[in-house]
Formats: C-alpha cells, structure tokens, sequence
C-alpha cells in the first residue's frame, strides 16, 4: 500500500513538471508575440505610448502571467498570499537603481493591494527603460528568487532569462503612463488572442512576401555572377592570346639563332681543314666574329680531330733542321 502511494506521488509530481514545463513554454511563446505585436504598433504610430494602447496594455497581462507563473502561497495572519510584488520588491536591495521605483509606489496613496503595487512597479520600469535590467538582476540571484518561487517556475527556468533578452528590445520604446487615476488593485488580465491570430496570419502574408524576394535576390546574384565570370573568361582569353604571341616569336628567334651557329660551324670547319696550323684562339675569334657563337664548343672538337696532323708537321721540319 505504501509503495502505491509513493508510485502515485511520484506519477503526480511527473505530471506536475510536465505541466509546468508546457506552460513555461506557451508563456515565452506568449511573451515573444506580445512584443512584436508591440513594437510594431509603436513604429507605425511614432509617438509615445499612453496606457490606453492596447498592444501595451496586453504586455503587462502577458508580462503579469510570466511573474506569476511558478509562485509560492505565502502564508500570514491575514490569509494567503499570492503576489508577484514580492520578488520585484528584491530589485531594490540588489540595485539601487530601483529604490525610486519602490518609494513611488510606496507612496501612491490608491494602490491598496499588493498586486496594483506590482503593476505600478512594471510601468514605472518601463518608462525608465530599465524593465530588461531590472528582472535580469532577479534571474542573475536565483538563491533569493527560491523563496518565492517553485523551482520549475518560469523565473527559475531557462525561459525566464529568454524573456529577459527579449525585453532587451523594449529600450526603444517612449511610454508616458499615469498612475494616478488607474485602478491597478482591480484590473482584471486577460490575455487577448485576437491581437496575436491577425498577427500570424500578417505572418504568413510576410513570409509569402519574403520568400519572392528571396528568389529575387538569388536571381539578381546569379545574373552579377554570371557577368562576372564572362569578365574573367574575357581577361584569360586576352592572356592566353598574348602568350601564344610571345611563344611564336620566341620560337622564331630561336630558329634565327641555330641558323646563325649553323653557319659559324661550317665556316670555322673549312679555315682549320685548309689551315691546321692555325691556333684555337684565332679561330675562336674568327668563329665569333662570324656570328657562331655556340659553334665554340664543336670547334674544340674539330682542333682536337686535326691535332695529330700538326703534331706530324712539326715533327718532319724538326728532322730537316737537324740534318
């Protein structure tokens, strides 16, 4: 029986974080459109934003929903007390930045309830253009988040510091909101999902939108490219036609040069065969005066084929000398 009971407790608690962790997403999820929807209502009117714009009115429910998601029933002698005022009221021990915002409310003598003080402190946080920093400061210090929040609460989660970046964006935004006459204790938030179905339909329009200026802008990149390439191919062409140039004319000089060493071999062939007592030097002068100059080497050839002749000469007229 006890282990059934634990079975079950442990199925509930399962359930519970399954539960929580659908919400937390459905939240962001929430919170990303509501500031899209925002934002780009602000743009199209360019002004300042009063309490009475809708987009901004659906943020702070969404925003509300966020901080109160995962919050722990605190307990007193009046009853229970479930707030979101709590937490906020951290901001100002850990920056002191804060403490104009929690003495204004503070002193607002209409908010009765701790839930108006919550409020008031979003809209001031927000026309300070401090909403994004402000809760950022109560994510960074989860130590002390823990005393009011369910561990799988939203401000506890990896979705809270996502929200957290998309407010970021919010910096960009002039809202002149007056406390003074709102009924904050009583409002009631509920979330208004027309706002947010026109918004995915306009979506859908959009991406039909974005995705013919795709096309088109592949198509004009494939046109640049092409032109480009045909550019290339041009230059390498005119390249390729100098170079042929260079190599014929580069051939025909060399042509002209073995003509010129046939020549001088030929030449210099017939002065050592009609004169073999003639020196290597002359004969190389000779040579090069008549243009040979490769021939140089085939001449060695020649006077050492020629050499033993001269040797025989020389040899006969040192006998006739001697007798």
């Amino acid at each position: 029986g006890l282990g059934g009971g634990d079975s079950g407790d442990g199925t509930a608690r399962a359930a519970s974080k399954c539960q929580m962790m659908e919400e937390r997403a459905n939240l962001m999820h929430m919170m990303k459109l509501s500031i899209k929807v925002l934002l780009q209502s602000a743009l199209s009117l360019g002004r300042s934003l009063d309490a009475d714009h809708a987009p901004l009115q659906q943020f702070f429910v969404v925003m509300e929903h966020c901080l109160k998601h995962g919050l722990k029933v605190k307990k007193s002698f009046i009853g229970q007390n479930k707030s979101f005022f709590g937490p906020l009221e951290l901001v100002e021990k850990l920056c002191p930045e804060a403490s104009d915002i929690a003495t204004s409310v503070r002193n607002l003598p209409e908010l009765k309830t701790a839930v108006g003080r919550g409020r008031a402190w979003l809209y001031l946080a927000l026309m300070q253009k401090k909403l994004a920093d402000y809760l950022k400061v109560l994510i960074d210090n989860k130590h002390l988040l823990s005393e009011f929040y369910e561990p799988e609460a939203l401000m506890m989660e990896e979705e809270g510091m996502v929200i957290v970046g998309l407010l970021v964006g919010l910096s960009v935004l002039d809202a002149n909101l007056c406390l003074k006459g709102e009924d904050l204790d009583s409002q009631v938030g509920v979330i208004d999902f027309s706002l947010y179905l026109k918004d995915v339909q306009d979506l859908d329009g959009g991406k039909e939108h974005e995705r013919i200026t795709d096309v088109l802008d592949q198509k004009n990149y494939v046109e640049e490219l092409n032109r480009h390439l045909s550019c290339t191919v041009g230059d390498l062409q005119t390249k390729i036609d100098g170079l042929e140039k260079t190599n014929s004319k580069l051939q025909e000089e060399e042509e002209r040069m073995k003509g010129q060493d046939k020549g001088g071999l030929s030449r210099g062939r017939e002065l050592a065969a009609s004169c073999p007592a003639v020196s290597l030097l002359d004969t190389s002068c000779l040579l090069l005066a008549g243009g040979g100059c490769s021939a140089l080497l085939r001449l060695s050839t020649a006077f050492s084929c020629n050499r033993p002749n001269l040797l025989t000469s020389r040899r006969t007229a040192a006998v006739k000398r001697t007798k």
